[in-house]
């Protein structure tokens, strides 16, 4: 039997279309949820010790604010979980960026000492440009990249993080599978760790960076696809 050359065509684009959204996305993820309204906080608290920064809603977009003293302050998702696909719109308002810089944790915790604890996705405006490379907040620290031994040493180029946009927003895209986190910025892929300590499920947070005040950092858009097994 002949097949048109029209419905070829659209039976190659379609199989191709399939392999390429499997290479990014899990196959079996469910619908995606919004964890963010768009008009309140309800959903979210914030959790651990030290921090002195404030959450509100604006417009449609969580505005957390720095605050004097203390430490990191983190808005937590009331809810945990394991496997799933994260999507959040992230832009700082950016005055110094010597010390400014946030980060999206998942499957975190509240370790033995009252701090948050656990992956997190960073948002890093400076100019090494680390936004989207994974470390262990209140734990082991940078796990990709991984900084040189020799603090002398030039930090490692981490190429999607040159795709952030300053004083704008930036979409960001964390898959965790298993003991696999996956991250994309702007759509660019940017990490890829496997990591056999990590935990295999937690809360969401938001983190607004220690560090002067009044510094304003945006969060909207937040949603997720949990990954069925």
């Amino acid at each position: 039997m002949k097949i048109r050359s029209s419905s070829a065509l659209f039976l190659v684009c379609t199989v191709l279309g399939c392999i390429t959204s499997y290479a990014d996305e899990p196959a079996n993820a469910a619908a995606a949820v919004a964890l963010f309204d768009g008009k309140t906080l309800i959903g979210w608290s914030t959790k651990g010790t030290g921090g002195k920064a404030t959450f509100a809603v604006e417009d449609g977009v969580i505005v957390g604010t720095s605050a004097k003293g203390g430490s990191n302050t983190f808005l937590c998702s009331d809810k945990t979980f394991r496997d799933f696909e994260l999507e959040v719109d992230v832009k700082l308002e950016e005055k110094d960026t010597s010390y400014m810089n946030s980060g999206i944790q998942v499957r975190s915790r509240i370790n033995e000492q009252g701090r948050v604890s656990g992956w997190q996705c960073e948002v890093d405006p400076s100019p090494r440009a680390w936004t989207c490379g994974i470390q262990e907040e209140a734990g082991r620290g940078w796990l990709q990249p991984v900084k040189p031994q020799d603090a002398k040493a030039d930090l490692p180029v981490f190429a999607a993080g040159k795709t952030f946009k300053h004083n704008d927003w930036n979409h960001i895209k964390i898959v965790c599978e298993g003991n696999r986190i996956r991250t994309w910025l702007n759509g660019e892929a940017a990490s890829d760790l496997t990591d056999d300590k990590g935990a295999a499920e937690g809360f969401i947070a938001l983190q607004v960076h220690l560090g002067p005040e009044g510094h304003r950092y945006f969060f909207r858009d937040i949603k997720i696809r949990e990954i069925v097994k």
